[in-house]
């Protein structure tokens, strides 16, 4: 009844996979790492108390009872480099609300006085959302970098950034960029509170080092003014092997849109540089479609249908789920309550002409 997730971890952090099953009589399980049974891993959950490379690869867990048994899907586990506190579990925050101006500074991490992490008994700062891993997380709710230097980069190898984001319920939302040395890697973007769901997974592109050590930043940024968080949580930055054969992180999104509107498709995907694009248009190539993003202008009926992108490098191709575009005809008669013919809200006392 839920199947086990993908994680991503930086080497030494525990990792966790889990599974729900119904079932009568009630059965038992047994994990899987490669296709081979783990002995003792025989609970609905599997903890890797500190992992390594060597644990990176496929999990699975079977489900049994005197009636037949199932296969979980498999579930992937990557380990990224050796960082310090890459999930902000190493620091006891016990002063609330959690500034590191009135605790320890945040271990491995340069950060400003209005960042910080969630104490002991929460904080107004970071009281949105599940937490992905661990119980604390990093806030930043002044704007500036929370940083660290990362060593042990293979020069010339390829690497991406993997954490999870949130922001704080505020009326403004924070803005976050991410950049490895001098290179932006997550472009800045608005983060928008999850709400009570978990957090949001993001991928950055694929960059090369040029060195091995690497300063790697959260820029938080406020870019509509007034009070706003950024969180983060879970850093890793993870070798590109190379020879990898693209695989998509985010797939494009749905859309509706009216007619005559407009509307923008974007996807992600990791693999061994240099990538092409292609978008698609249920499964037919769109001639000059060739970026991560595709806009359409102007939409009309006959563009409703299904977009999918296509990543292929020297080594493989990977298409995206096709995300639908639903396109809808205004009705020109249809107004609100308590608007006049523009549209417009009437003045107080008026009859509603509609």
């Amino acid at each position: 009844t839920a199947q086990p997730r993908d994680v991503v971890v930086a080497s030494g952090l525990p990792a966790t996979f889990s599974v729900a099953a119904a079932a009568l009589p009630s059965p038992t399980y047994q994990w899987r790492f490669q296709g081979a049974n783990i002995p003792g891993a025989t609970e609905t959950g599997y903890t890797i108390p500190a992992a390594a490379a060597t644990d990176a690869g496929s999990y699975d867990v079977v489900i049994a009872n005197s009636v037949g048994s199932v296969t979980s899907i498999v579930a992937r586990l990557t380990v990224g480099l050796p960082m310090t506190n890459p999930s902000f579990e190493e620091d006891l925050f016990t002063v609330w609300p959690g500034y590191i101006s009135g605790n320890f500074p945040i271990t491995g991490w340069e950060a400003l006085g209005g960042h910080g992490i969630n104490p002991a008994g929460g904080s107004p700062f970071a009281d949105n959302g599940v937490i992905p891993h661990g119980t604390q997380v990093a806030f930043m709710q002044a704007d500036g970098a929370l940083s660290q230097t990362i060593a042990g980069l293979a020069v010339g190898s390829e690497y991406y950034v993997h954490y999870y984001e949130n922001a704080r319920t505020v009326t403004t939302v924070p803005s976050l960029e991410v950049q490895a040395a001098d290179t932006t890697v997550v472009p800045a973007h608005s983060v928008p509170p999850v709400g009570s769901g978990s957090y949001r997974e993001v991928f950055s592109d694929v960059f090369t080092a040029a060195t091995a050590d690497l300063a790697l930043s959260f820029v938080k940024g406020s870019p509509q003014g007034g009070d706003c968080t950024a969180l983060i949580d879970n850093v890793a930055v993870v070798l590109v092997p190379a020879g990898s054969a693209p695989t998509i992180t985010t797939p494009p999104q749905p859309q509706l849109v009216s007619v005559a509107g407009s509307a923008t498709f974007s996807a992600q995907a990791i693999g061994s540089l240099p990538l092409s694009y292609q978008w698609l248009k249920d499964g037919t190539e769109i001639s000059g479609a060739t970026n991560r993003t595709l806009t359409l202008d102007n939409i009309q009926e006959l563009d409703e249908a299904g977009y999918a992108l296509r990543v292929s490098n020297d080594h493989g191709a990977a298409t995206s789920a096709a995300a639908s575009l639903t396109v809808y005809e205004p009705v020109p008669d249809l107004f609100n309550t308590g608007v006049d013919d523009h549209r417009a809200p009437l003045a107080d006392g008026a009859v509603d002409p509609h």
